[in-house]
């Protein structure tokens, strides 16, 4: 019996069926006609009942391999499913390594804490030189931040969703670093927290960078707000964003004030304020610092010269955005002296 030429029939039922339908009958033929020459067959009844043996081993050859070509394919499906997880989790250390990511786990049940390698990595550790533990990681973490990590975590079984925080924390060396945690709750069947998973990141460098900014502008907030130089900043609209003491002390107008309206033009009298305009405009045209003298009203009640200097200033699509105006009082100078060099 070919069973080869039976399994690719398969593909058509019909001539699966009729095929074996036909050996069948061909079998019933045949082995009648040669058991009567058999001496071990001696009747009629012994005949059907060797044909029916036959009839069945046929179908259990048929079955038999029809069961096998159904396990070759789930067995070829299967390898090409556990050849893609192995190419998915070959990706995924290896894009880890790439954006130093790092990866943990807590279970809930039993305790237990179970890092990747980066874990062990930002904190200066081999993989082998410590187990990994709650206590542990508490440990390492600046004390001042000790409580907001332990209000996210209660905030995450408590509300069973993810969060993303950052936290500083110790390496071995006593190095401090940055760490961004994205966490989220692994529930169980019955909905309670099994599991507590999250990635890590080590964000040390854009902390950094982010600090000596916030740094960078006290500093230059305390240089503006302390200058003699009234100075003040508007956008292309003529919105107010800042003001400095200088200039609200020159104008006798509060910051609040200024800051409240959508154009200074709602404060200054109608003819100041459109003197203020044109040069405004003049600004925006030019490239290089525009110049002017400006009277203003000042909180003495007495009109004032001012030598303005205006530069308009660009976002980072090279769109002009607004401009950014500081002014010398020189009321008091001869007529013939210009502070700004005009």
């Amino acid at each position: 019996m070919n069973c080869n030429y039976k399994v690719e029939s398969f593909m058509n039922p019909y001539l699966s069926i009729n095929f074996s339908a036909s050996l069948f009958f061909f079998i019933g033929l045949i082995v009648p006609s040669t058991s009567q020459a058999s001496a071990l067959v001696s009747s009629a009844t012994d005949t059907f009942f060797l044909s029916i043996l036959i009839a069945s081993l046929s179908l259990i050859v048929l079955f038999t391999c029809k069961k096998n070509r159904r396990l070759k394919q789930a067995l070829y499906f299967s390898q090409r499913e556990e050849q893609k997880i192995r190419t998915d989790y070959h990706w995924l250390t290896e894009s880890q390594k790439v954006g130093s990511v790092a990866t943990w786990e807590h279970d809930l049940t039993t305790g237990e804490t179970s890092w990747n390698e980066h874990c062990f990595r930002f904190l200066g550790f081999e993989p082998d030189e410590i187990v990994p533990n709650r206590h542990l990681f508490m440990a390492l973490v600046h004390p001042d931040d000790r409580r907001t990590i332990g209000e996210k975590l209660d905030g995450l079984l408590m509300h069973k969703q993810k969060d993303r925080f950052v936290h500083r924390i110790f390496k071995k060396d006593g190095t401090l670093v940055y760490l961004e945690q994205v966490g989220k709750v692994v529930l169980a069947d019955d909905g309670q927290p099994m599991r507590l998973i999250g990635v890590s990141t080590d964000v040390t460098a854009r902390k950094t960078t982010e600090i000596q900014l916030l740094e960078e502008q006290k500093t230059m907030k305390l240089i503006l707000e302390n200058s003699p130089t009234g100075i003040w900043l508007q956008d292309k609209n003529g919105k107010l964003l800042f003001v400095n003491s200088a200039f609200c002390q020159l104008t006798g107008v509060d910051e609040q004030t200024f800051l409240a309206v959508d154009h200074y033009y709602e404060i200054f009298p109608e003819e100041i304020a459109e003197n203020c305009m044109l040069s405004d405009a003049a600004c925006m045209l030019q490239n290089e610092p525009h110049r002017s003298r400006e009277t203003v009203i000042c909180s003495d009640g007495r009109v004032h010269h001012l030598d303005i200097t205006k530069i308009r200033i660009r976002d980072h699509n090279d769109e002009i955005k607004g401009l950014i105006g500081m002014s010398v009082d020189v009321t008091d100078y001869p007529p013939n002296i210009s502070m700004s060099g005009s």
